[in-house]
């Protein structure tokens, strides 16, 4: 993994949801769908890769951002 370092607080925000990974991503998905991106199905293996220090592409960490707050 040259060039990325992990994301602490993503993996720290996550931790204090609650939420495993793969219902991150399906509420990620859903709003994804909702606004009609219905090409968006992260699981919770990219979510991984997220907290690795994959940068997902926007508008992914706004849905990041809400997917808690079901």
């Amino acid at each position: 993994m040259t060039g990325r370092s992990s994301n602490l607080h993503l993996a720290l925000w996550i931790a204090a949801t609650g939420l495993s990974y793969g219902e991150i991503a399906r509420r990620i998905a859903a709003e994804a769908k909702a606004q009609g991106h219905r090409q968006i199905a992260p699981d919770a293996t990219r979510v991984r890769r997220w907290i690795d220090g994959e940068r997902p592409r926007p508008p992914g960490p706004r849905w990041i951002a809400s997917s808690s707050r079901c």
